[in-house]
């Protein structure tokens, strides 16, 4: 039996090429911090949820929190991309930079 796969959560954004915030659910498990990624003049794509790390010599480095199979990856940007088309042409993304709340994060 395949594993259901839904866009659970979405939120718009204004910062740079960061346009929006999403939360999948992958059959029995939440996965937060999808991102949408768009730069101008250029198609939008998806970004899986990473974490930061500060080095010693003051730089960061980015490490995935997930790694997805190839056919599941195209199932979640699909789904991702399909969110972001229809909530980009009707509403007004947050003005500033997305920090979640309690309710943002389900348990």
């Amino acid at each position: 039996m395949a594993a259901q796969i839904e866009v659970v959560s979405t939120k718009p954004m204004t910062k740079g090429s960061l346009k929006m915030f999403a939360t999948v659910r992958l059959g029995g498990i939440t996965v937060h911090g999808f991102r949408v990624i768009q730069q101008e003049g250029q198609r939008a794509w998806v970004a899986p949820p990473q974490t930061e790390v500060a080095q010693t010599d003051g730089k960061k480095k980015y490490f995935p929190i997930v790694e997805l199979a190839d056919n599941i990856k195209e199932v979640v940007s699909k789904l991702i991309l399909e969110e972001y088309e229809k909530i980009s042409k009707t509403s007004t993304p947050a003005p500033d930079r997305y920090l979640p709340t309690d309710d943002d994060i389900t348990f």
